[in-house]
């Protein structure tokens, strides 16, 4: 009997790992994707979206999410980055990277949601004085 646990622990543990790893590796396949300048073609950007799946799956991280606003904006997408954001903040309030993509996204599309994105990256990051 303890050997039957046994096994099935160590089964439990190994597709936790696996999991793990494929989330990890299609989480830097889409980083490394994203990296590259310009609009990505119809194919390319369905591919970073599919990596973009597989490493958020079971995966609690937004920075998952922002990858996803990162695709969004390459796509041409303000809205859905913008949207994405939005979904990151209401999750995490602290989250400084989602905040920074609203601010950016959102200059001259919505100036009033880019202010308060400022305002909370002020808040939330205020300027250190010099020593």
């Amino acid at each position: 009997m303890i050997r039957v646990v046994t096994i099935a622990a160590a089964l439990a543990v190994a597709a936790w790992f696996a999991l793990g790893v494929s989330q990890s590796t299609g989480a830097n396949a889409a980083r490394d994707r994203l990296g590259d300048l310009g609009r990505p073609s119809a194919a390319a950007a369905q591919r970073t979206s599919d990596l973009l799946d597989r490493a958020g799956r079971l995966n609690p991280d937004r920075g998952v999410d922002l990858l996803r606003a990162r695709l969004a904006l390459q796509r041409g997408d303000a809205a859905g980055a913008t949207r994405t954001a939005l979904r990151v903040v209401r999750a995490e309030p602290a989250n400084l990277e989602a905040w920074g993509v609203i601010a950016l996204v959102n200059e001259r599309r919505a100036p009033a949601l880019a202010a308060r994105a400022r305002a909370a990256l002020r808040r939330l990051s205020p300027p250190v004085p010099a020593p």
